[in-house]
């Protein structure tokens, strides 16, 4: 991962004291925030109620700051660093505590830190009103994508980039693929995968820095161990599709004719200034008429869940396919996973972000 950056703070003798006193305290809680527990395993008809009565819940959820706390106590965060990691830790109880330049950065980690100690994804067994779906009318061609892959759907409900609903996607549809059959296919828990997996580092980034990561190197991390990956460029698809199944599209470049959520085709040059990059599955390519190579891609904001677009706009968004070699047949035993059609993660709302010494 990228090089840690902490924010340069002035910690006083009087702070460090009173939350040095506060280290070391050992709570139940806090391990069953780790692990998850809690998280909805029931039937798909509860799953589906569950789901409609989620926001009222999430209003009136009663959470202990003080258990996400000693959760990054556990987790080992800023453990190097005692005194730091006192002043932080006081600015996440009371952000305003925090010079007025850091109020908003601290309340940032301070809501990032209370949905970190949500259950997990929320998972349905089908896709709820709201959310598009795929239709052969809006899409005409790409009937033969899902020959072989059953379609899942992913939202990510604050609306913003994110680095690992593609590649956990990429992986369902291989290993589907795979065996040729997805309807039993689980999905990785990325919730709990987050709270769970996470190095003191990783949970550092997540909860202060609020940073994303490199889709790449999240995607070989839940691949069974030692498997290969394949980088096609948009220009260069042969049969890969037919072949290996939907691809994780890295490092897209979202213009601003993209973040309209109305608009459902993208051809030609991308228009308005670059907002960051993206992380999505292109689930399949057609030809049409007038020899023109389009994709099909899979989004993960409500109202713009697909997405056709033509070779040379993914082109110019500096698109890359990503597909994945190595025949897989489960996710790995190690990660948290769940069952479902539709799945919904809170906390990972960030843009992908690559290491300087990854050059593709």
């Amino acid at each position: 991962m990228g090089q840690l950056h902490t924010i340069k703070l002035d910690v006083t003798k009087k702070e460090t004291q009173k939350e040095m006193s506060k280290e070391g305290r050992e709570n139940k809680e806090a391990e069953e925030c780790q692990q998850g527990k809690g998280c909805n395993r029931g039937n798909n008809k509860e799953e589906s109620k569950d789901h409609n009565r989620r926001n009222d819940r999430e209003e009136n959820r009663d959470w202990n700051l003080e258990t996400g706390i000693r959760f990054l106590q556990s987790k080992k965060v800023l453990e190097t660093d005692p005194q730091l990691q006192a002043v932080y830790f006081q600015r996440l109880r009371d952000p305003t505590t925090a010079p007025p330049e850091l109020v908003t950065h601290f309340q940032g980690a301070q809501r990032r830190l209370r949905e970190l100690c949500t259950p997990g994804d929320h998972h349905a067994a089908s896709v709820p009103l709201g959310v598009q779906r795929f239709t052969n009318q809006q899409f005409p061609g790409f009937e033969h994508v899902f020959v072989s892959t059953t379609l899942v759907q992913r939202q990510q409900r604050s609306g913003g980039l994110c680095f690992m609903h593609g590649p956990a996607v990429a992986q369902h549809y291989r290993i589907g693929f795979s065996c040729r059959k997805n309807r039993d296919t689980p999905m990785l828990n990325l919730g709990l995968y987050v709270k769970t997996q996470s190095t003191s580092d990783e949970m550092y980034r997540h909860i202060f820095d609020d940073r994303g990561g490199d889709s790449v190197s999240f995607l070989r991390q839940i691949l069974q161990p030692g498997s290969d990956v394949i980088f096609v460029d948009p220009t260069a698809v042969n049969n890969e599709f037919e072949r290996y199944g939907p691809a994780l599209l890295s490092r897209f470049q979202v213009f601003e004719d993209f973040q309209d959520d109305k608009v459902h085709f993208h051809s030609g040059s991308p228009r308005g200034e670059s907002r960051g990059r993206h992380a999505m599955v292109a689930l399949g390519m057609c030809v049409r008429a007038d020899g023109a190579r389009h994709f099909l891609v899979q989004n993960w904001w409500a109202n713009k869940q697909f997405v056709e677009m033509s070779e040379d706009y993914l082109k110019q968004c500096d698109g890359l396919l990503v597909f994945i070699k190595t025949l897989q047949t489960a996710i790995p035993h190690k990660l948290p996973t769940l069952s479902g059609h539709y799945f919904e993660t809170d906390m990972l709302d960030k843009e992908e972000h690559y290491h300087l010494e990854r050059s593709l």
